[in-house]
């Protein structure tokens, strides 16, 4: 089996956001970033794709990368709509002018696909609440499409039925996470060929830590775990991807827990 993992940010550290937010405020530490790799390395992981920051990490991350024997792809940074979710991942923008220009700069970096925030976080004490993102539907089709027309594929951060499907329905080659899907939606992803990157380890973490519903963290878990194995069934393009960097998820050992869940849903549903 092929160790990779499809969803990580090498900025942080799973730890400490504010820590890792002060060694990068003065460029990307080269030094955190060769430990992750070769921490990756180390375990045998020769594909990793990174969600994005914006220190530029990812991108040094990516010229390191080769030296560890890792093919690392990154969208450079994330973009959202100023007054959203995604603040602590990428660059914002207001209109289509903006994101244009966002858009130029993924070309001159030389990134290999586009991220959008096309929806705000989950609520982890009141079950299906998600916080706003202001990305239209409309805008959304045309930030996929300009995206599509320069040649690039488009990761879609996501979570909720509506965005989702929005998120689909416009063209989303990939989508991040995908909390609170319907069966009907799945159906669409099916139709559309696009990939879907469910990314349980970081809710699964919250498990037992101060501040969070232990109901509302199964009840979510529950859910979206049916969701896979019915996407499994029916064939949907499933990666794994740990968001490995995030609150409670360290980089290598996150990834490979996410791998084994991943891989274990498969065996049920086809051994």
């Amino acid at each position: 089996m092929i160790n990779y993992d499809a969803h990580i940010h090498i900025a942080l550290d799973g730890a400490d956001y504010k820590e890792m937010k002060r060694l990068h405020e003065d460029g990307p530490d080269e030094a955190h970033i060769r430990t992750v790799l070769k921490g990756y390395s180390d375990a045998g992981f020769t594909f990793l794709r990174d969600g994005g920051d914006k220190w530029g990490c990812s991108l040094l991350a990516k010229s390191l990368a080769p030296e560890y024997g890792i093919d690392y792809r990154t969208p450079g940074f994330a973009i959202y709509k100023k007054g959203s979710y995604g603040s602590i991942l990428g660059r914002s923008f207001t209109d289509m002018d903006e994101f244009k220009v966002l858009l130029e700069e993924v070309k001159d970096n030389d990134c290999d696909f586009v991220k959008i925030m096309g929806s705000g976080i989950m609520d982890f004490n009141e079950y299906g609440r998600i916080s706003d993102c202001t990305i239209t539907p409309e805008e959304m089709r045309e930030m996929i499409k300009m995206s599509h027309d320069a040649g690039f594929a488009v990761m879609v951060h996501c979570n909720g039925n509506e965005r989702i499907v929005s998120a689909l329905e416009a063209g989303a080659d990939s989508i991040e996470h995908g909390y609170f899907m319907e069966k009907e939606t799945l159906e669409l992803f099916k139709e559309k060929e696009a990939f879907w990157t469910p990314t349980v380890i970081p809710v699964a973490a919250l498990a037992g830590q101060p501040g969070f519903s232990e109901d509302v963290i199964k009840r979510i878990l529950n859910k979206h775990i049916e969701n896979i194995h019915i996407a499994a069934r029916m064939g949907i393009n499933i990666l794994s991807g740990s968001d490995a960097g995030s609150f409670m998820v360290p980089h290598v050992t996150g990834s490979e827990k996410e791998l084994a869940l991943i891989s274990d849903i498969f065996k049920e549903e086809f051994e």
